[in-house]
């Protein structure tokens, strides 16, 4: 059933998103997708450079995104939503341009830098026009609407980037590159003709790029949610390596994110719905708590068979346990941090907020790859713990934060 909500300056269905954002959202999520699957390849076979090198360039452009996300949601809060939505569309099709020509690794560090820093800003302004002059629990609900549309796209993006893989030529990934960068323009000309509630009338803060960080429960809210979301390293790096020295199958780890994905676009947005105050987003937290520590021990447990089809059972169950706290975990760290933002701040926090998914992106391979390398199936327990202390600590500060603004609202 579609239920209408009523703010000062919107009318919402949290049925649906506004008008339009979902397939800019799709779309984008797809171009994703592709890149993400079959970069890495296709920079090996155009530049005849290391793996090592490569990840040493994503990485760095992610460091660089998460640097620069203040400052860019700072400018989409000036120049309006729409209009900023729409440059950084804009420069993720450049960026492919660039990945399509370039044949040096100057041009690839570049096209990099670029495109990943242009989609995470590109992210959050879509965020904050799904969710601006929306107040309360449905802002969660509409972010995870988002979520869902994001992990539809990038499954059917990844899709392509394995058939580009399958004929991994020059010309193939330059075309899909050139499709990509075409998808990109068409997007940023979408954004730009977005529905964006009018804001004019709105308190327009001076505090600058970094209103948001120096709101220290945010900003916490953020460091918690960059652990939350070593979910992501987990599925696309993590488990990877870890299933190659199991008896599971290589193409387990692939079945594994399949499922995943399809999990997540099932129940993400209907678990959203179920937070509505401190006690079920408490919850949600301790249920994320839970379920992290879970994966740790069936993960761990993998070395501990020969058996090829008990081993592939133990990665599906232990993914579908991380879904869960991935999925209670998001939603829960989502009420905590971007229930209460100031309406004229929007892009900054919205921004500031990606700078936790850059953050996990970075902590991957940096730290938690090299734990488990070292470690073994105890690494697994180290990084999982730590993960559910994280979502301890999200439990505790919704409980905080929510009765805080509810002391502010009745004085």
């Amino acid at each position: 059933m579609s239920v209408i909500v009523r703010t000062r300056t919107r009318t919402v269905s949290t049925a649906g998103l506004p008008k339009g954002l979902g397939l800019v959202q799709f779309a984008a999520a797809a171009v994703d997708g592709l890149v993400l699957s079959s970069i890495t390849v296709h920079a090996l076979v155009r530049l005849q450079v290391g793996a090592g090198t490569i990840a040493i360039l994503l990485s760095t452009a992610a460091a660089l995104a998460m640097v620069t996300a203040p400052l860019l949601g700072a400018v989409a809060d000036r120049v309006g939503l729409a209009r900023a939505g729409a440059a950084y569309a804009a420069l993720s099709g450049a960026a492919l341009v660039i990945y399509a020509a370039t044949r040096s690794l100057i041009g690839f560090a570049v096209a990099a830098v670029l495109f990943i820093t242009a989609q995470a800003a590109a992210g959050s302004v879509r965020h904050a026009i799904a969710v601006v002059g929306v107040q309360g629990a449905d802002r969660t609900q509409l972010r995870a609407s988002m979520h869902t549309v994001l992990n539809a796209g990038f499954g059917c993006g990844t899709v392509l980037g394995v058939l580009v893989l399958a004929n991994a030529t020059d010309p193939v990934f330059s075309t899909a590159y050139g499709l990509g960068a075409a998808v990109s323009l068409v997007a940023a000309a979408a954004t730009l003709r977005l529905s964006v509630p009018d804001r004019a009338g709105e308190r327009r803060g001076t505090e600058g790029p970094w209103i948001a960080l120096r709101d220290r429960p945010f900003a916490v809210a953020v460091a918690l949610a960059c652990l939350v979301q070593l979910t992501m390293p987990i599925l696309s790096l993590l488990l990877p390596f870890w299933v190659l020295h199991t008896a599971a199958p290589p193409w387990t780890a692939a079945v594994a994110l399949a499922v995943n994905t399809v999990l997540v676009i099932s129940v993400q947005r209907s678990w959203a719905s179920r937070l509505v105050d401190a006690r079920t987003t408490a919850r949600s937290a301790l249920i994320a708590a839970v379920a992290m520590g879970a994966t740790g021990v069936i993960l761990a447990a993998l070395p501990l068979t020969d058996s090829p089809l008990t081993a592939v059972g133990l990665v599906i169950a232990g993914v579908i346990v991380l879904t869960v706290g991935e999925v209670s975990g998001g939603a829960a760290v989502w009420q905590v941090a971007l229930q209460h933002v100031d309406a004229a701040a929007e892009g900054r926090y919205q921004s500031a907020f990606s700078m936790s998914a850059s953050g996990a992106r970075i902590l991957g391979p940096l730290l938690a790859l090299p734990l488990l390398i070292n470690a073994g199936s105890s690494g697994w327990i180290v990084l999982t713990l730590t993960m559910s202390a994280a979502c301890l600590l999200v439990a505790r500060r919704g409980l905080r934060r929510t009765q805080t603004h509810q002391t502010d609202e009745e004085e």
